[in-house]
């Protein structure tokens, strides 16, 4: 009687945690459509800095900073032409979402070097020179140890 009722108990929390991951799937695939769907369609363009890019196994992260009416956002693009990392701290074309925000197509094949068009999309002239990027460096966890023990 007992075991009826724990096989009972298990197949229900099995089913409810199946659904669950399932229904979290599909979210993320329709919300991810509609955000690109957003961009494409009532995407606002401008421009912004290539400020860092990381990478990891067999994905990568590339990051934008843009602003819009005075404040400053930082967005990913996870493509980007190979090499694109000695392309850190210039100016691109991009089109953004304003419902979605953080989210961003870049145009790397289309940098902005007219300081004009760059100071009017937001950004100061400390922006233009200055390389104020975030390294996307990964330190192993051997030379974490080190640095926190004072090994060089």
């Amino acid at each position: 009687m007992q075991n009826n009722i724990i096989r009972k108990t298990f197949g229900v929390i099995s089913i409810t945690f199946f659904l669950l991951f399932f229904t979290f799937f599909i979210f993320s695939i329709v919300s991810g459509h509609m955000i690109r769907k957003d961009i494409e369609l009532n995407g606002i363009n401008s421009i912004g800095k290539y400020s860092s890019h990381r990478s990891w196994g067999k994905g990568e992260n590339n990051y934008f900073s843009f602003i819009v009416e005075g404040v400053r956002y930082k967005g990913i693009v996870e493509e980007a032409p190979e090499d694109s990392i000695k392309n850190i701290g210039k100016f691109y074309r991009i089109r953004y979402s304003k419902r979605f925000k953080g989210n961003l197509n870049a145009f790397f094949d289309q940098e902005v070097k007219d300081t004009i068009e760059i100071v009017n999309a937001g950004f100061s002239d400390f922006d233009i020179l200055s390389q104020d990027t975030i390294e996307g460096k990964e330190r192993s966890l051997k030379k974490e140890f080190f640095i926190i023990l004072g090994i060089h």
